[in-house]
């Protein structure tokens, strides 16, 4: 069934038909994020992949990570680049590394080009698992109502963010203006160190 798409599930993949920002999602958000499915995703998880006209075995992936304020992001070539000399358009390709919907924040750690790459270690996984395990907490609102208001949204990242012990900031942002009814739930915003409190887009049975 539908689950939501985390921020540390973020991946960029280098195709031989052009770059495309992604998230390994289709495991449970009780699973870990592994390596196969970091590569999965890119061979055959997006659109771009499906409609390759080259043949994209996972065989052949080299798997990278860019550090944006300590935080690994996954970068898979399939174009026969390698982490040492990755392709020109990894960076000339792209606006900014961000999941569609991300803040203009004070870091704009999402938007660095330029960052050299190194394969993707053990550590790499963990660190994203934990990340993960963190965003899932922010989004388990507890709510009767299923409707989380400002206040109880950003109480709850208060106390999950305390919880993980990770730096991390809560911004609280009503951009409802003032709708009645309106649904709060927290983003996290990984290479920023923000967790951003507002209306929420998730389906109300998520």
């Amino acid at each position: 069934g539908w689950r939501p798409e985390l921020h540390a599930e973020a991946v960029t993949c280098a195709l031989p038909d052009g770059i495309v920002e992604t998230t390994a999602s289709e495991l449970a958000l009780t699973a870990r994020l592994t390596r196969a499915a970091i590569v999965r995703e890119c061979v055959s998880g997006n659109d771009l992949a499906r409609l390759s006209a080259a043949p994209l075995r996972a065989s052949a992936a080299v798997v990278c990570v860019r550090d944006a304020a300590h935080v690994p992001q996954p970068v898979v070539l399939l174009d026969g680049s390698s982490c040492a000399r990755p392709p020109a358009a990894l960076d000339a390709d792209r606006a900014c590394f961000a999941p569609a919907g991300a803040p203009v924040l004070d870091g704009a750690g999402w938007c660095e080009r330029g960052l050299p790459l190194r394969p993707l270690a053990a550590p790499d996984l963990a660190t994203l698992n934990r990340l993960r395990a963190v965003e899932v907490s922010l989004l388990a609102v507890p709510a009767d109502d299923r409707c989380p208001s400002l206040a109880a949204a950003t109480r709850w990242a208060v106390e999950q963010v305390r919880a993980s012990g990770l730096p991390l900031r809560v911004v609280a942002d009503d951009r409802s203006g003032g709708v009645d009814g309106a649904c709060f739930l927290p983003s996290t915003y990984w290479p920023d160190g923000v967790v951003l409190v507002d209306v929420s887009s998730l389906p109300a049975d998520a």
